[in-house]
Order: C-alpha cells, then structure tokens, then sequence
C-alpha cells in the first residue's frame, strides 16, 4: 500500500527522487542510520559492453517489463529497509535491557557488601560492649 502510493506519487507529481533514511542492520551491537535513493532507480551497468546479438529478441518490451518490475522492486526495497529498522530496533533495546540488567547486578552487589559492612559493624560493637561490661563487673 505504501509502496503504490509512492509509486503514484512519484509518477504523478513528477518528484525528481525519493529517499528513504532508515536503521540499517550490521549485527547486534552495530546498527547505523543511512540514506538511501529509492527513486529513481539506479542504473545497471553490465561488466562488459557486450551488445545483445542482433537475432536476439526481448520479450515483453523494456517498458512493459519496467511497468511490471518496478512496483515490486519498490515494494521489496520498503519491506527491507522496515524490516532492517524493526531488526535494529530490537536489537539496541536488547543491547539496553542487558546494560540494565548488568546494572541492576552491579547494584545489588554493591548493596549487599555495604548491608554485610554495617551487619558486621553492628555485630563489633556489640561484641566491644558485652567485653567491656565483663571486663566492668570483673573489677
């Protein structure tokens, strides 16, 4: 649906090109923003300049071959590049949740060794307190 309608669009008002800035996908700790021209398409070189043969025919017509492809193209392109932002998406909010949750473990650890300190500060003082009170009725 959004491919065709950019299709009309680009036929019927004569936009001279059509980007897309998307999230590309490199792996799951490397996604990067790129721009890309969607319309016009770019142009096919082949390796070499070898012309078709003479006797060699071409069916359907370029331009009915074109009218066929290019919608499909199009719609092909825009479900790449939405998949590759969903795909990054995911992925840097797994990247975030997995640094929450090394956070969240870091802070527990910390907490536990300052509750263990104050404990063992406590359990001191008391055991300092029943040494003097003895060392006191001793005397």
């Amino acid at each position: 649906m959004l491919g065709k309608a950019l299709i009309d669009a680009y036929r019927e008002k004569g936009l001279a090109r059509w980007d897309v800035v998307y999230n590309e996908f490199k792996s799951a700790a490397q996604q990067r923003l790129v721009r890309a021209t969607l319309l016009p398409v770019a142009r096919f070189e082949a390796p070499d300049d070898t012309p078709l043969p003479a006797d060699c025919g071409f069916e359907p017509d370029y331009a009915r071959l074109l009218q066929a492809l290019l919608p499909r193209y199009i719609k092909a392109q825009l479900y790449r590049m939405l998949l590759e932002s969903q795909a990054a998406e995911l992925s840097a909010r797994m990247n975030a949740m997995d640094a929450a949750s090394k956070n969240a473990a870091e802070l527990r650890e910390s907490l536990n060794v300052a509750a263990n300190r104050q404990r063992q500060a406590m359990i001191t003082k008391e055991i300092a307190e029943l040494v003097g009170g003895a060392e006191a009725l001793a005397a």
